[in-house]
């Protein structure tokens, strides 16, 4: 009996050594899994703060654009009013182009007439000649002086009116450009 006690005992001690071995072998695996754990954990908390990081920039990037594509989208509002602006500006111009182009041919067909009627009614001479040599007296000579300046006056009011329709048409024309 004392055999099997020393048996017992023996296989008792056997048992809990194992079992302690196995315990220990066990706690250190865990210990060791833990801290692979941890390092993963830490890892995986470092992934998800650069990922954090990188949601803020690309946050910080979009609406940086939004405010790019505000500020474009005012500009072309308002490089769409002033085209509106100026081409209400060319069609007034080219309005005025044409009235003005209207006048001068009217001052150039009134200049026209009035050298052609000269032509075919004697009006190649001087008319002061005329005025000293064909009179009937003085009060003759008078009527026939302001006569003169009167055709005088009118020929020059229609040069200066072609003139300045002239210069209005070169005006317009500049505008036009």
């Amino acid at each position: 009996m004392k055999r099997l006690i020393t048996v017992i005992i023996i296989i008792s001690l056997l048992t809990a050594l194992t079992v302690n071995a196995f315990a220990a072998r066990t706690t250190e695996e865990v210990k060791r899994e833990q801290k692979e754990s941890e390092k993963n954990l830490e890892a995986a908390e470092e992934e998800v703060s650069d990922i954090k990081g990188d949601q803020a920039q690309a946050e910080a990037e979009v609406e940086e654009s939004e405010e790019r594509l505000a500020q474009i989208i005012a500009s072309v509002s308002i490089i769409e009013d002033e085209i509106k602006k100026k081409t209400g500006e060319a069609e007034e111009a080219k309005v005025q182009y044409d009235i003005a182009k209207e006048k001068e041919e009217e001052q150039y067909t009134s200049m026209k007439r009035r050298v052609k009627y000269m032509y075919e009614h004697g009006g190649s001479g001087s008319p002061y000649a005329e005025l000293f040599s064909g009179g009937n007296g003085f009060a003759d000579i008078l009527n026939r002086s302001a006569y003169a300046e009167e055709i005088y006056e009118y020929d020059r009011n229609l040069l200066n009116r072609y003139q300045e329709a002239r210069r209005e048409v070169q005006e317009s024309e500049e505008r036009l450009q």
